[in-house]
């Protein structure tokens, strides 16, 4: 199955990446796709949306699963530096 923007926002928008095992400042991050500038995002969501703390180039080459890991792991090496 051809993965669309739509598939892809259907099915990642509204997840949460949980933080529980890390001494970060953040608990949660919801996860969004902006079909604009194709990146996977995650941020803090606040009473005007969702903001874009973290973004990656979503790759159409890797499943949906594997482009949150991506992103997944380009959080926690951010929050390690």
């Amino acid at each position: 199955m051809k993965t669309t923007k739509q598939n892809i926002s259907d099915q990642v928008n509204g997840k949460i990446i949980c933080f529980d095992d890390y001494n970060f400042d953040l608990d949660y991050l919801y996860v969004f796709f902006d079909a604009a500038t194709d990146e996977l995002c995650a941020g803090s969501c606040f009473n005007t949306g969702i903001s874009k703390d973290y973004s990656i180039d979503y790759d159409h080459d890797f499943s949906i699963d594997e482009n949150l890991h991506a992103l997944y792991e380009h959080i926690i090496e951010k929050n390690m530096q």
